[in-house]
């Protein structure tokens, strides 16, 4: 499991790394961080607002070893599927040419 506690990372790659591994991740869902892009609350993780939440989720998590190997699958999954090199450089390009414009 990877806990996230960031409140400002514009391109979280530690947490892409994470998920690419396999682990499920429990982050703090805060603008700017660009987590809840990434993760799926209940499917390739959990989202949080307060560290509070946050801690209760986790432990909840821990007590689950099933629901944390489905969530890690789904996490390993939804990198391999969404995050590949041609849909990064075509999001990068989308964004180059709206501030082009």
């Amino acid at each position: 499991m990877f806990f996230y506690l960031s409140y400002m990372d514009g391109q979280p790659t530690c947490l892409i790394e994470a998920m690419s591994a396999g682990l499920p991740v429990v982050v703090g869902d805060v603008p700017g961080t660009g987590a809840a892009e990434f993760v799926r609350d209940g499917e390739t993780g959990l989202l949080f607002k307060t560290p509070k939440e946050g801690v209760r989720k986790l432990l909840k998590l821990l007590k689950d070893p099933g629901r944390m190997k489905t969530m890690g699958a789904a996490a390993k999954k939804y990198v391999e599927d969404h995050l590949t090199w041609e849909e990064t450089a075509q999001t990068f390009d989308n964004i180059f040419h709206t501030l082009i414009k």
